[in-house]
């Protein structure tokens, strides 16, 4: 997952790892969550939010729409695969 990307900016200049961004996540949600006492919770559904970036398809189109890859990233991975259901999925298991 280290290797992983979740998010590069508009520029191409800063290239966010799909693990420094689910840290993030869940390092503010479970700021928030103890303000009302479900902070693990928070910091669970957090992490979980968008393990699907992890598939080989989303990391191909992510890589094809920035420039990464030869090929083009429309039309072919234009649904960026379903990166946001995997982590309710693993939760759920």
């Amino acid at each position: 997952m280290q290797d992983n990307i979740a998010h590069i900016t508009y520029d191409g200049r800063i290239i966010e790892t799909l693990y420094t961004h689910l840290d993030a996540t869940a390092h503010l949600c479970r700021k928030y969550g103890e303000k009302i006492g479900i902070g693990t919770i928070c910091e669970l559904t957090g992490f979980a939010h968008d393990l699907g970036k992890a598939s080989q398809a989303f990391q191909k189109y992510i890589r094809a729409c920035n420039g990464m890859l030869e090929e083009s990233c429309m039309p072919a991975n234009k649904d960026k695969s379903d990166h946001s259901t995997m982590g309710a999925q693993v939760v759920h298991r």
